[in-house]
């Protein structure tokens, strides 16, 4: 049977799979998509609200 290591001669050893792996990078990307495909929902709801006549309560 093979020898246990301690963590300390495993560290470094392990590979980190790209797929896996996020960066606050990919974070901020994926934050800013969402909000643009958000924003443009809005526009195209308010463009639809507005051409049906709608009228906002005051």
């Amino acid at each position: 049977m093979g020898e246990e290591k301690p963590d300390e001669e495993l560290m470094g050893k392990r590979k980190s799979s790209p797929r896996l792996s996020t960066t606050f990078d990919d974070v901020d990307t994926l934050m800013i998509a969402r909000l643009d495909r958000n924003i443009h929902a809005i526009k195209i709801f308010v463009v639809k609200a507005l051409s049906t006549g709608f009228k906002a309560r005051h």
